[in-house]
């Protein structure tokens, strides 16, 4: 899917809050994502908080090879499972590339069956808005939070849409119909 202009690549606009520290709950998986390219990428900088400890886990699902992987870098578009294996919650600080001047939007290729998305803007979005680009091609998304548990989003049946609009910094496993781009 891709990020439509506006969509808060360049930062700014559109108001509302803006993700720059992360927060990995404790003893708990969460489901993550970041909205935009970061300074640095290595999965032992950008979550530098989270390395000190081995025991603290970081995946991604790899729809291509239908395999779950240890990511070497994090980017956006994907979304990460990440095991916090610290008693108290830990806040990573997210420092984001100037991306001044003309830039393309990401794109990420997802295939039919299931796909683990991230949200690319810095402000709440709603689903539709959101995945204007694969529009039609999809038909539920599910995220989760050790807070909250899972929750579901059906296309086209509001009573089994429990969340609306994508956050900033959360992670969703969307279900393909049609391969897409």
């Amino acid at each position: 899917y891709q990020v439509m202009p506006g969509g808060g690549i360049g930062g700014g606009g559109g108001g509302g809050m803006v993700l720059d520290t992360m927060i990995f709950e404790p003893k708990a998986w969460n489901l993550v994502s970041v909205p935009k390219t970061l300074n640095n990428s290595s999965v032992n900088i950008a979550f530098e908080n989270l390395s000190s400890d081995d025991n603290n886990m970081k995946w991604f699902y790899n729809s291509s090879t239908n395999e779950w992987e240890h990511p070497s870098d994090i980017l956006p578009l994907r979304s990460y499972w990440v095991y916090n294996n610290a008693s108290n919650r830990i806040f990573q600080k997210l420092t984001y590339k100037n991306m001044s001047g003309p830039n393309l939007p990401p794109s990420m290729k997802l295939n039919v069956g299931w796909n683990l998305i991230g949200h690319t803007s810095t402000n709440s979005m709603p689903v539709d808005s959101a995945l204007i680009s694969i529009k039609g091609k999809y038909s539920n998304l599910l995220t989760y939070s050790p807070l909250e548990g899972w929750k579901i989003y059906i296309v086209g049946n509001p009573l089994l849409q429990q969340f609306n609009t994508f956050e900033p910094g959360r992670g969703y496993w969307i279900f393909m119909i049609e391969n897409a781009t």
